[in-house]
Protein backbone atom coordinates (compact mmCIF):
# COMPACT_ATOMS: atom_id res chain seq x y z
CA UNK A 1 0.00 0.00 0.00
CA UNK A 2 1.19 3.27 -1.10
CA UNK A 3 0.59 6.24 0.83
CA UNK A 4 1.23 10.24 -0.57
CA UNK A 5 0.58 13.31 0.90
CA UNK A 6 1.13 16.83 -0.29
CA UNK A 7 3.07 18.64 2.57
CA UNK A 8 1.54 21.80 1.66
CA UNK A 9 -1.98 20.44 3.12
CA UNK A 10 -3.21 22.10 6.22
CA UNK A 11 -6.06 21.22 8.10
CA UNK A 12 -8.22 24.01 9.20
CA UNK A 13 -10.35 24.05 13.25
CA UNK A 14 -11.51 26.46 14.98
CA UNK A 15 -13.85 25.75 18.69
CA UNK A 16 -15.48 27.88 21.05
CA UNK A 17 -17.29 26.81 24.13
CA UNK A 18 -19.51 27.38 26.36
CA UNK A 19 -21.03 26.30 29.82
CA UNK A 20 -23.47 27.43 32.97
CA UNK A 21 -24.76 26.03 36.05
CA UNK A 22 -27.68 26.65 38.02
CA UNK A 23 -27.96 25.81 41.64
CA UNK A 24 -31.45 25.13 42.03
CA UNK A 25 -31.29 24.73 45.97
CA UNK A 26 -28.06 23.66 47.84
CA UNK A 27 -28.70 19.73 46.72
CA UNK A 28 -29.27 20.20 43.40
CA UNK A 29 -27.05 21.98 40.55
CA UNK A 30 -28.09 21.98 37.21
CA UNK A 31 -24.91 22.27 34.24
CA UNK A 32 -25.22 22.83 30.94
CA UNK A 33 -23.11 23.23 28.29
CA UNK A 34 -22.18 23.31 24.05
CA UNK A 35 -18.61 22.99 21.87
CA UNK A 36 -19.24 24.78 18.29
CA UNK A 37 -16.74 23.71 15.95
CA UNK A 38 -16.18 24.38 12.19
CA UNK A 39 -13.84 22.54 10.39
CA UNK A 40 -12.52 22.18 6.98
CA UNK A 41 -13.53 18.75 6.40
CA UNK A 42 -17.06 18.41 7.83
CA UNK A 43 -18.26 22.25 8.45
CA UNK A 44 -19.98 23.11 11.46
CA UNK A 45 -21.36 21.00 13.95
CA UNK A 46 -22.62 21.37 17.92
CA UNK A 47 -21.97 19.29 20.48
CA UNK A 48 -24.31 19.92 23.64
CA UNK A 49 -24.39 18.36 26.83
CA UNK A 50 -26.18 18.68 30.55
CA UNK A 51 -25.92 17.09 33.78
CA UNK A 52 -28.14 17.02 36.90
CA UNK A 53 -25.99 16.87 40.29
CA UNK A 54 -28.05 15.86 43.42
CA UNK A 55 -25.90 16.13 46.79
CA UNK A 56 -27.89 14.10 49.31
CA UNK A 57 -25.07 14.48 52.26
CA UNK A 58 -22.12 16.76 52.48
CA UNK A 59 -20.11 13.46 51.25
CA UNK A 60 -21.98 12.26 48.76
CA UNK A 61 -23.02 13.21 44.96
CA UNK A 62 -25.08 11.87 42.34
CA UNK A 63 -25.04 12.90 38.58
CA UNK A 64 -27.22 11.73 35.60
CA UNK A 65 -25.89 13.29 32.53
CA UNK A 66 -26.48 13.27 28.48
CA UNK A 67 -24.54 14.42 25.55
CA UNK A 68 -24.61 14.49 22.08
CA UNK A 69 -21.09 14.82 19.78
CA UNK A 70 -19.23 13.58 16.18
CA UNK A 71 -15.35 13.06 15.91
CA UNK A 72 -13.80 15.36 13.73
CA UNK A 73 -11.17 13.03 11.43
CA UNK A 74 -7.95 13.94 12.06
CA UNK A 75 -5.53 15.18 9.06
CA UNK A 76 -4.63 11.74 7.63
CA UNK A 77 -7.56 10.23 7.79
CA UNK A 78 -9.19 13.30 5.92
CA UNK A 79 -5.78 14.20 3.12
CA UNK A 80 -4.45 10.68 2.86
CA UNK A 81 -4.77 8.82 -0.41
CA UNK A 82 -4.58 5.63 -0.36
CA UNK A 83 -3.54 3.63 -3.38
CA UNK A 84 -2.81 -0.08 -3.76
CA UNK A 85 -0.90 -1.19 -6.95
CA UNK A 86 -1.25 -4.20 -7.90
CA UNK A 87 1.27 -6.68 -10.23
CA UNK A 88 -0.25 -7.48 -13.81
CA UNK A 89 -0.65 -11.13 -14.29
CA UNK A 90 -0.58 -12.06 -17.71
CA UNK A 91 -3.26 -15.12 -18.55
CA UNK A 92 -2.20 -18.76 -20.05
Amino acid sequence: MLFIYKKTDYFNLQRIFGHVEWQADPKLTLNAGAMLEHNDSTGTDLSPRMSLNFKPTPNHTFRIGASSSLRTPNYKEEKLARRVVLPTVSGN
